[in-house]
Order: structure tokens, then C-alpha cells, then sequence
């Protein structure tokens, strides 16, 4: 596994995850991230043929995954009166997802937390899923990039 994982191969990568229609691969060696689709199968024949799939797949994000986040994300607010409407919100059955949105444009600064706390959840994921495969291709752990932005 030879691939540096970067910022722009992160937001690559959350981008991905968040694409329930599609499956995600990254080679191990470029770092290039495809679609299943997009994997020509003469180039995985012949790669597994050398005894080693340079394909392995993104970290999967399933709906439930999305629901929890949202949860832990209420569970930290320190806005009352918006907190209970969220959980409410989580709470409704049918219509999570969307009715957790419409309350959160009706304050756009909470708004800007979500988003926020959002995008530093699934960076952890994915520098999780990257260090765990560089285990197991017997690579030691790296640290999470920090963007100097921030």
C-alpha cells in the first residue's frame, strides 16, 4: 500500500461514501478512487493473478451510519429549544433525514456546526479505514492531516 492519503483524496473519498447508488475502490498503489464499474477487468485478473487485489474498498457509510452521527451531533448541543426539536425530528419515524435538514436551515449557524462536525466525523472514519489497511499491509499508523486553514 503506497498511496498518501491527502485532503483532496479524503473529500474524494466522503464524497463516495455518501453515494449510496455506487461501490468505491481505491488502488492500493495510486490512490485512485473508482467506481466498481470503472475497474477494467483485465487489470484485476492480472493483479490477482500476481497473488494481491490492488483494489480495496472505501469505508462503507450505511443510513444508520448517518442517522447515529445525527444523534451524537443533537446530543452535544447546547441549544435547548433546537435540541429538542431535533431529537423530535430523529425521533418521527418516516422523513428523518429530511425533517433533521429543514430544522437545520431554520438556524444557519447551528446549520454551520452540522456541517461541520459532520465533515470531522467522516475525516476520522476514513483516516480509521486508511490506517487499519495500513496495518494490515504491515505499515504503521499515521496521523490525521490538519488542514493549516484551520
Amino acid at each position: 500500500m503506497e498511496f498518501t492519503l491527502n485532503s483532496e483524496l479524503v473529500e474524494q473519498i466522503i464524497f463516495a461514501m455518501e453515494d449510496q447508488q455506487n461501490q468505491y475502490y481505491v488502488h492500493m498503489d495510486t490512490g485512485e478512487l473508482l467506481r466498481e464499474e470503472e475497474i477494467e477487468e483485465d487489470e484485476a485478473e492480472e493483479d490477482e493473478a500476481e497473488g494481491e487485489d490492488p483494489f480495496i474498498p472505501i469505508p462503507e457509510w450505511r443510513p444508520v451510519d448517518g442517522f447515529l452521527m445525527m444523534e451524537k451531533f443533537v446530543a452535544r448541543l447546547r441549544n435547548p429549544l433546537l435540541r429538542d426539536q431535533l431529537k423530535d425530528a430523529l425521533t418521527s419515524g418516516r422523513g428523518v433525514f429530511r425533517k433533521f435538514k429543514d430544522i437545520l436551515k431554520t438556524n444557519p449557524e447551528i446549520e454551520r456546526l452540522w456541517f461541520s462536525f459532520k465533515e470531522r466525523e467522516l475525516r476520522k472514519v476514513v483516516w480509521q479505514w486508511y490506517n487499519d489497511n495500513r496495518e494490515l499491509a504491515g505499515l504503521d499508523r499515521l496521523e490525521e492531516e490538519t488542514d493549516p486553514a484551520e
